[in-house]
Parts: C-alpha cells; sequence; structure tokens
C-alpha cells in the first residue's frame, strides 16, 4: 500500500485530498494545526494511520514532523497548509507583517518540509510532491480581486516547485503542482492529482 502524507489535513481542501487518496486505497498520515474530527475521521476510515501536529509558522515544526516519520518511506506528500490572511485587501492596506506571514507559510514552509522529508520520500517508489498553488498562483491568468499576499505567496511556491524539479530529478521525485482550473479547465483538481502521480510517465515538473 502506498503512503502519502498531507498537511493541512485539517483543512477543507486536505481533507477533500485524503478521502480522495483513502477511496484510491492509499495509507494515509495527516498533519495539521488541529486535530481532525470525528467526522473526518470517520469518512477516512482504516485509511488514516495517523496525525501529527504540523503549524507551519512553529519553529521547529517540520523537523519534528520528520522526526515522527522516521525512517517511513514516503510515495507521496501533498502540501495544503496555506493561509490567506489579507486576501481582500487592496493594495494600499496591504503591510509588510501579512504579506511576510503568507510568504512564510505557503512558500517556505512547504520548501522546509519538503527538504526536511527528502530521506523519506527518495525511499518511496516513485515519488511525489504536490503544491496546490490553485488559480491565485498562476500569473496573468487569476481572475481573484486582490488577494495579493495570496497570489504573490502562490505564484512563488509554484517557482520553487520547477526548481526542485531540477534539483531532484536524479533521484526521481517528480514535482506536481495543482493549478486547480487555472489553465485546464479542471473541476475535479484532485482526482488530476491521484492521476499524475498514478501515471509512470508524468515528468519530472508537471500542472495539473
Amino acid at each position: 500500500m502506498s503512503t502519502v502524507l498531507i498537511t493541512g489535513a485539517d483543512t477543507d481542501q486536505g481533507l477533500a485530498h485524503a478521502r480522495a487518496f483513502a477511496a484510491a486505497d492509499w495509507r494515509i498520515l495527516a498533519a495539521g494545526t488541529r486535530p481532525l474530527d470525528d467526522a473526518a475521521r470517520a469518512s477516512l476510515g482504516a485509511a488514516l494511520a495517523v496525525e501529527w501536529p504540523y503549524d507551519p509558522l512553529k519553529d521547529g515544526a517540520a523537523e519534528d514532523l520528520a522526526h515522527h516519520l522516521g525512517a517511513e518511506a514516503l510515495d507521496a506528500v501533498v502540501f495544503a497548509s496555506e493561509t490567506r490572511e489579507g486576501i481582500d485587501l487592496p493594495a494600499e492596506e496591504l503591510t509588510r507583517d501579512l504579506l511576510v506571514e503568507a510568504m512564510l507559510v505557503n512558500t517556505y514552509a512547504p520548501l522546509h518540509l519538503a527538504a526536511c522529508l527528502q530521506p523519506s520520500l527518495a525511499a518511496g517508489e516513485a515519488p511525489a510532491i504536490v503544491a496546490l498553488v490553485g488559480n491565485a498562483g498562476v500569473t496573468g491568468s487569476s481572475v481573484m480581486p486582490h488577494g495579493f499576499p495570496l497570489k504573490t505567496s502562490k505564484a512563488a511556491l509554484r517557482q520553487m516547485w520547477r526548481n526542485l524539479a531540477v534539483e531532484w530529478r536524479d533521484w526521481g521525485c517528480r514535482c506536481v503542482v495543482s493549478v486547480s482550473g487555472a489553465q485546464t479547465g479542471c473541476h475535479d483538481p484532485v482526482d488530476r492529482v491521484l492521476a499524475a502521480i498514478a501515471d509512470p510517465q508524468t515528468p519530472h515538473y508537471c500542472e495539473v
């Protein structure tokens, strides 16, 4: 059975991915700032192997999560933790603190955690890391008004994944970016993520 770690499993998008992976017979490792509620646990059933705390704003959170994982192999990691603070603010009301927090949570934290999990990913079978960028992170196509912290940090995350695809291709890691529907017209982004991971022909960098 393949194993996936999902950060932000306590969020709507994280739980949606967890349910889809569970339905596809994956073993789920859930990480989030809050424990899953009873309904969420029930919806994952026996696929949910363990829950761990993970707050991307907490110092040492990535290292703690990697320590919990130990030598266990990972076949995929889905980075669903995010902040959407300041999404409704116009440019003149944007503060430095809001932008810094968005870059920390939405860009730096996934990159740093991926680096901490590299040994576990390298031990997996055709490993993949999935960044949930959405329409906000696709430069020139987002129709969302304002949203400067989210758009900036998600666009940066998309570029980070391009960089990782070059750096990590030698050991077989595939870097998948879910753009939800920005370029693909996709209404089932979770299904497209699963399909990309399952396809052995998926290149080292792809957008779905």
